[in-house]
């Protein structure tokens, strides 16, 4: 399991504060997770420190660690939808997740509104 959705939306500045999730094995394994993005002419980069308060048990009983990454306005500009790659680090320094995941603004407006009314 991994996703990424608005744990908050403003539709007056039309931004919100964008989450990322991700069962895991080890609560002790992880150490950092990086986002860029290829398609800018210069490459951008954000990096996140992954620490204890970052993982918690959910209803099925797997660790999740959960990252918030900050507005989308900053990781996204004015694009409507962008690919980014998502790469995880392990204690070692070896990439141990890597995936292009598309962040899709009307998406995830859509979803939080839609999970806001359940």
């Amino acid at each position: 399991m991994c996703k990424i959705f608005l744990e908050s939306y403003d539709s007056k500045e039309d931004d919100g504060e964008l989450v990322f999730e991700i069962d895991c094995r080890m609560v002790d394994c992880l150490l950092e997770m990086e986002i860029s993005n290829d398609e800018r002419r210069k490459k951008k980069v954000f990096q996140y420190w992954i620490y204890e308060r970052n993982y918690y048990l959910n209803e099925d009983s797997l660790i999740i660690m959960r990252m918030n990454l900050g507005n989308m306005k900053s990781l996204m500009d004015d694009h409507q939808s962008i690919l980014m790659t998502v790469t995880i680090y392990s204690m070692s320094s070896y990439p141990v997740f890597r995936r292009l995941m598309p962040f899709d603004r009307p998406l995830l407006i859509r979803t939080y509104q839609v999970n806001k009314h359940e």
